[in-house]
């Protein structure tokens, strides 16, 4: 996985910049956590927020079904699922169901949260 080695080639440093690394830990684990509730789900990442308090926030679109009309595909029925993280640990504190406002309003948030945080 990518955030357990970083990797050199011919003396260069070619790994991901942290927050990439970190980024895709949290994608990782909301993902792993979704697929989890049940094996036969489609899960995909939709949003995320790493906050300042040492938690991060991932939307979720899961349990959805693909229609397809000619060669245009779209998704179907699935719900938006809130997945909070403890990016210490790396434990799922929650995971709930989400209206489809919950990818704008995490997007808000975060926005407004880490703006507030440099203010200071």
């Amino acid at each position: 996985m990518l955030w357990e080695d970083f990797n050199t080639h011919n003396d260069q440093d070619i790994s991901l910049p942290a927050y990439v690394v970190f980024q895709d830990k949290i994608a990782s684990t909301a993902l792993d956590y979704c697929y989890q509730q049940n094996p036969d789900w489609r899960c995909r990442g939709v949003t995320l927020c790493a906050w300042p308090n040492g938690t991060a926030t991932v939307v979720v679109y899961a349990n959805y079904t693909i229609k397809c009309i000619g060669s245009t595909c779209y998704s179907v029925n699935g719900t938006y699922y809130r997945v909070v993280i403890n990016t210490t640990d790396w434990s799922v504190l929650g995971f709930e169901p989400a209206n489809r406002s919950i990818v704008q309003e995490v997007i808000s948030e975060c926005g407004r949260v880490w703006k507030a945080k440099e203010k200071k």
